[in-house]
């Protein structure tokens, strides 16, 4: 199977995006990021988001999201082994910080979905 040119083994069509929508992952999404996750919804993006069970989100973000994860964002692991299980059923396409106190955080996501998204 040909994907944007390049071989796809059996193993990596599973990460392969659902009816070709682009899936783009937030982490901790608060105040400018959330017109983000709006304007995501409207170009017919799925929107993940990552948040701590410490914040809520306006009930509009929470709608134009699909889905949501839980998880103690303050903790690396916990969220890297959380991405490890999403990324086994999704193919993420970008990930987002919400704000820059996640830059660091959203780096690493990113370092792990593209080393485990290059593996044969």
């Amino acid at each position: 199977m040909l994907t944007n040119g390049k071989n796809v083994s059996k193993k990596n069509k599973r990460l392969m995006r659902h009816f070709d929508k682009k899936i783009l992952l937030f982490i901790e999404p608060c105040l400018s990021s959330y017109l983000s996750i709006l304007k995501a919804k409207e170009k017919r993006y799925d929107t993940f988001v990552i948040l701590s069970d410490l914040y809520t989100l306006p009930e509009g973000i929470i709608n134009a999201s699909s889905l949501i994860f839980i998880v103690n964002t303050r903790n690396d692991i916990a969220v890297l082994d959380l991405l490890k299980k999403i990324s086994q059923k999704f193919y993420i396409d970008k990930v987002i910080s919400g704000s820059e106190y996640y830059i660091p955080l959203a780096g690493k996501v990113e370092h792990l979905l593209k080393s485990r998204s290059l593996r044969s």
